[in-house]
């Protein structure tokens, strides 16, 4: 009976360890989309900076302007009126900038938590199949031990039965031999 037992154990933790492996074996896949999910966060960063060069670039634009508004001091009035529309035009560059930055930055986190959602369910669905099988694995094991000791109990009660049919044959035996003899 104990080897029997032992065996089943073993079969038992032999699939238990292969199911593990397998949930495992998909971590690349998971921190591939994890790391892909990264590089677009990257790439965003590159967008921002993109940007602030380009504000760099406008606002030495605004102080040549200015500069040259105080050098020249003539014609103020137009001179101030190409500043004030420099200054809407490096605005709304900075307004659009701005939006298309926040844009990507967003679609980057939506991503990356749309990624990170879609790996959890991944994972709680895989442990709970894991769960399943470990508990249809136990279930089988119980279904063989108990078949088993009925096996045990039917052998038990055959073997009992079989001492008592020889007993009384013995015993019958024995008075014959007594009628026999006597």
């Amino acid at each position: 009976m104990e080897p029997i037992k032992d065996l089943d154990l073993l079969i038992n933790e032999g699939e238990k360890i292969s199911r593990f492996a397998k949930l495992f074996a998909r971590l690349p896949e998971i921190l591939q989309s994890l790391s892909s999910a990264q590089g677009r966060v990257l790439d965003a960063d590159k967008a921002v900076k993109a940007a602030a060069e380009d504000l760099d670039g406008l606002n030495k634009k605004i102080y040549t302007a200015r500069k040259t508004l105080s050098t020249l001091n003539a014609n103020t009035e137009t001179v101030q009126q190409k500043v004030r529309e420099a200054e809407k035009e490096i605005f709304a560059k900075i307004d659009e900038m701005k939006k298309k930055a926040d844009f990507e930055m967003e679609l980057n986190r939506k991503a990356n938590n749309d990624a990170v959602e879609s790996s959890i369910k991944l994972m709680k669905h895989e442990m709970a199949n894991h769960q399943k099988a470990i508990q249809a694995s136990e279930k089988a094991m119980n279904d063989k031990i108990a078949e088993h000791n009925a096996a045990i109990d039917k052998w038990n009660k055959v073997e009992q039965e079989a001492i008592a049919k020889a007993d009384k044959a013995k015993k019958q035996l024995a008075a014959i031999i007594d009628k026999i003899n006597g």
